[in-house]
């Protein structure tokens, strides 16, 4: 896991290189799994969403030639709304309906309009009276909403959902 702030963010992009530049086999390491943290002994340290977004596009740009997939840790994530549609990187989250509300997280007005409200626990009430409540774009179309509940890669998701084994 690498965790994302202020301090660690000049490094993370080139992590990726890094990581397959060392790893002893093409499989050995798959997935980087991004930690976001919202509270710190540094509060100085933490990333506002709009500086979180531009940064996790840039982990994920870099990972995507090494093969490596970057998912955001489920307890830490912000929520995908932060993002523009357009640059949504929807791969990055697992978001299953039935998420349990979280007495630590608030919805600002935007959810109101989002179709992620079964799966979304809103934003970190730490994170909002820190920063103030972030810009967002609510998920609106089902797509949208359809691309975001991938459980793990699309590709695993397929064999999971519509490869059935044969033991014949």
């Amino acid at each position: 896991a690498m965790t994302a702030t202020r301090s660690t963010a000049p490094m993370l992009a080139s992590l990726p290189a890094h990581l397959a530049a060392i790893r002893p086999r093409e499989d050995a390491i798959r997935t980087l799994r991004v930690v976001v943290p919202v509270d710190s002994p540094e509060p100085a340290d933490l990333l506002d969403y709009d500086s979180l977004a531009s940064l996790l596009i840039e982990i994920d740009r870099a990972a995507a030639p090494h093969a490596l997939s970057v998912k955001l840790d489920p307890g830490t994530a912000p929520p995908p709304c932060i993002f523009a549609g357009k640059n949504r990187p929807s791969h990055l989250f697992s978001l299953t309906p039935g998420a349990a509300r979280r007495d630590d997280h608030v919805r600002v007005d935007a959810c109101g309009e989002c179709q992620l409200q079964d799966r979304c626990s809103g934003f970190s009430r730490v994170y909002v009276a820190r920063f103030g409540a972030p810009t967002v774009e609510p998920i609106r179309d089902e797509k949208a909403r359809r691309r975001l509940s991938v459980i793990a890669s699309v590709a695993e998701q397929i064999e999971r959902e519509i490869v059935t084994p044969s033991f014949a």
